[in-house]
């Protein structure tokens, strides 16, 4: 799918997939390799995208075969894999399959991408559990440092640069006997909500939705004070989840002057609301227009009310000389005397931003001939 190509094509110029299906209802196991490669295309002047693939079918203990039109057309499918792909036979190619059981998939994405340095884009080195962004500036490299010293804030802190630390928060529940794993240690899952202190929960329904009795139709929402809080770090947002994975980390809708908000961190899993193609958004919808507004008065109400509670701000000038006036109280006011958002009208906030997707990396990005396995 788009998926698989863009997201493989982002990281390397090259990918080989290796897969192998188990056989059911009578069917004998398959096997098959298919090869999506830019230098290939690119070096061959093919306009079109070409995937070239070889299949192959278990007769009892062998391997054959597997023809879908001629054996001319299997047999010139090889040659191109094994001209492209890091591996120099078909001995080799089939060798991969050994890192496989019964049945699954491997990739193996090569000629990574590196930056106007020489530099691969993706760091391998600073953690050997790990795969990161590479911290070209100072301010990531103390992003991390900040990390370390507040935990409860360290996802919110590294989700953009740490693949482990994303996937420890890819999906809201994990389920029996599911693991990720990556580069030989497994990723600890992490609840968000774990990280929260004076947690309050909600139930959002659609108006639309509002006799429906799945469960899908609604909402459960947890807001709290992330624990580091006290420390004036700038952590808020709503992480928002589709059918158990994170579409929207840490999603910042109420963009509030001075400090107000700060420290709020909400959860949800909304599955009414139709994630974009890319997974890294929703549609546009009314749908999400009204869960937006909600969400936004969530996090207002939760605030004003838990003053008390709330050390991530500090006192504001109030015009009188030598007095000043707490921003809770004073935006409480206000906020008080201003009608209770309505959720079921659309909300007038932006229309989400999603970078645009290109089937390539730019032209003049320069790949390696490091291979990832």
């Amino acid at each position: 799918g788009n998926g698989f190509k863009t997201s493989s094509m982002r990281l390397g110029a090259d990918v080989i997939v290796f897969s192998r299906f188990r056989g059911k209802y009578g069917l004998s196991t398959t096997q098959s390799i298919g090869l999506l490669s830019f230098t290939f295309l690119q070096n061959t002047g093919k306009e079109d995208i070409i995937v070239p693939i070889v299949d192959y079918e278990k007769t009892g203990e062998t391997w054959n075969k597997r023809l879908k039109s001629s054996d001319e057309c299997w047999q010139r499918n090889l040659e191109t894999v094994v001209q492209w792909s890091p591996y120099d036979s078909e001995e080799e190619l089939v060798g991969q399959f050994n890192f496989l059981e019964d049945q699954g998939t491997r990739i193996v994405i090569y000629n990574l991408w590196e930056d106007d340095e020489g530099l691969l884009e993706l760091d391998f080195e600073a953690d050997q559990n790990d795969i990161q962004t590479r911290a070209g500036n100072r301010d990531d490299k103390k992003l991390m440092t900040i990390a370390n010293d507040h935990p409860s804030s360290r996802r919110f802190l590294t989700y953009r640069h740490s693949l482990r630390s994303y996937a420890s928060i890819l999906y809201r529940r994990i389920p029996p006997g599911f693991s990720i794993i990556l580069r030989g240690k497994e990723v600890e899952y992490h609840d968000i909500v774990d990280d929260l202190i004076h947690p309050q929960k909600h139930v959002y329904k659609p108006v639309a939705c509002a006799s429906s009795k799945d469960p899908n139709m609604s909402a459960a929402v947890t807001l709290g004070f992330i624990k580091d809080a006290g420390h004036h770090i700038d952590v808020q947002g709503f992480n928002v989840y589709h059918k158990n994975r994170l579409i929207r980390p840490f999603w910042r809708l109420w963009n509030a002057s001075g400090s107000d908000g700060r420290g709020v961190i909400g959860v949800l899993e909304a599955n009414f609301v139709e994630p974009a193609h890319d997974k890294q958004g929703f549609e546009r919808t009314t749908a999400l227009s009204r869960l937006e507004a909600r969400l936004i008065h969530l996090q207002k109400t939760y605030w004003f009310s838990n003053s008390t509670h709330n050390t991530t701000s500090a006192p504001k000038w109030n015009g009188k000389k030598g007095q000043k006036s707490s921003p809770v109280v004073r935006e409480r006011n206000r906020f008080e005397a201003q009608p209770a958002v309505n959720h079921n009208t659309s909300s007038s906030s932006s229309p989400l931003r999603v970078a645009p997707e290109s089937m390539f990396p730019p032209q003049d990005a320069q790949p390696s001939n490091m291979l990832v396995k």
